[in-house]
């Protein structure tokens, strides 16, 4: 049978032997569910949300963006992406701590040179301990409008999630070269210029740098591998305001590829991570 509480109260209802009892929760009653947006909008916050609830609805409740807003740097993170990308990352650095022990407790075979070997391990300990300041924060790419009646009904209009973030930064005239660079640096942005006249501005490349494998980090969380002798997905490497060029260590392994590929993980994550700290000048 179904009662309500109210009856239950009024009647001395009495439970007997055996009797189950089901307390249904209130339909479409929810917790308060929370984002919060900061930067360059008019009123920056902390905004409740309902279920189904869209961000260009939450921007508009924030009075849109200021007339200083670089929306092509919008940082947006989601915590459940976030909790992904630590689990990741974090199994990548147990992998590659592991293998750096194997790696420096294994005898040296016959071919190999042993001042190689140590080189790598110091490489992998040096990375390791870079490492534990670049978790990752679940930065999810995005494009954003500034006409946000043409935004509502674009596929980056996502359903909002409890404890997203946005954050709108402040114009970006800046280009930063990270990596295997002689001075990594951030310097003014030049249009038209290509990516080695960045290197350049950085003092050009060390002998640890892997020429083959650069790539761009663009200011909406997009990455793009740079190729000087092609196009690719139908532009050549454009460098755009607020854009992050990433110079890998070049990585000799040849007898463990998952060395390689931990060790790529992980500065990948850490690149990502430090380039949406420049675009949002938090760093």
């Amino acid at each position: 049978m179904t009662m309500s509480l109210k009856d239950v109260e009024n009647n001395d209802f009495k439970l007997e032997n055996y009797d189950e009892v089901t307390i249904f929760k209130v339909p479409k009653w929810y917790e308060d569910l929370k984002i919060e947006i900061t930067g360059e909008v008019m009123y920056p916050g902390i905004y409740t949300i309902e279920e189904g609830e869209k961000l260009s609805d939450v921007i508009v409740r924030a009075g849109g963006f200021t007339n200083n807003a670089f929306i092509e740097g919008a940082l947006f993170t989601r915590d459940s992406v976030k909790k992904m990308q630590e689990k990741a990352y974090r199994d990548s650095l147990i992998a590659l701590k592991k293998d750096a022990t194997t790696l420096a407790a294994t005898p040296t075979e016959a071919g190999q040179n042993a001042q190689d070997k140590m080189k790598l391990v110091e490489a992998i300990d040096r990375l390791l301990a870079d490492a534990e300041n670049y978790a990752p924060i679940g930065r999810v790419s995005i494009n954003l409008d500034k006409d946000l009646e043409k935004f509502k009904n674009s596929s980056y209009n996502v359903t909002l999630k409890n404890k997203d973030k946005l954050v709108i930064p402040s114009f970006n005239e800046t280009i930063s070269i990270l990596g295997e660079v002689f001075n990594q640096n951030t310097v003014i942005f030049e249009d038209g210029k290509d990516v080695s006249y960045y290197i350049n501005k950085a003092g050009g490349l060390k002998d640890s740098a892997d020429e083959d494998s650069i790539y761009i980090i663009h200011a909406n969380g997009d990455a793009e591998k740079y190729d000087a002798g092609t196009f690719l997905f139908g532009q050549n490497s454009k460098i755009l305001k607020g854009d992050t060029i990433v110079v890998p260590m070049k990585i000799d392994v040849t007898n463990d590829i998952q060395i390689a590929k931990d060790i790529t993980s992980i500065l990948y994550q850490m690149a990502v991570t430090v380039a949406s700290m420049h675009t949002v000048g938090a760093i």
